[in-house]
């Protein structure tokens, strides 16, 4: 059985983000990931420390912001795995 260490990116292009799966016996596997689902990761991400922030800070603009930003990646996110998905039934 092979342990799962991380994701090597290997290439960005204007339509996807390929990545390389490492493992501990260095045996890299290529993925291919929509665009969408890092743009939605990095979404969630900044809008998660904005919405902190703002409970922080009570500032309760900045914290409705950034609940927003993070909604908005998890549904840009999901986009992105349904594009995945698309590809790859069609890849088989």
């Amino acid at each position: 059985m092979k342990a799962f260490v991380g994701l090597k990116v290997v290439e960005v292009d204007h339509h996807a983000t390929y990545v390389q799966q490492v493992d501990s016996a260095s045996s890299l596997k290529e993925d291919v990931m929509d665009k969408n689902r890092v743009e939605g990761a990095a979404k969630q991400v900044t809008g998660s420390v904005k919405e902190a922030v703002g409970k922080i800070t009570g500032n309760k603009r900045t914290q409705a912001e950034g609940a927003a930003e993070k909604f908005a990646g998890k549904v840009q996110s999901k986009v992105g795995q349904a594009a995945d998905a698309v590809r790859d039934k069609f890849k088989k």
